[in-house]
């Protein structure tokens, strides 16, 4: 019967470890979720002064041309 008791109490445990384990997983989710914003974030950033540059690179062009 001792067994018994303490089979039941260690699945309890097991199942407290597994309902643990399923909101971790829940919160890296919903970090990685957050990061891939970031990331996107960031990309569009990127861009943006990639597009910045190239004008101002042809707007340089342009007055540099205009000097000579």
């Amino acid at each position: 019967m001792e067994i018994k008791a303490s089979l039941t109490e260690l699945k309890a445990s097991l199942m407290e470890i597994k309902d643990s384990l399923m909101e971790l997983k829940v919160s890296l989710m919903e970090i990685k979720d957050s990061l891939m914003e970031i990331k996107d974030s960031f990309t569009s950033i990127k861009d943006s002064t990639t597009k910045n540059l190239a004008w101002a690179s042809l707007i340089a062009k342009c007055k540099l041309s205009q000097n000579y």
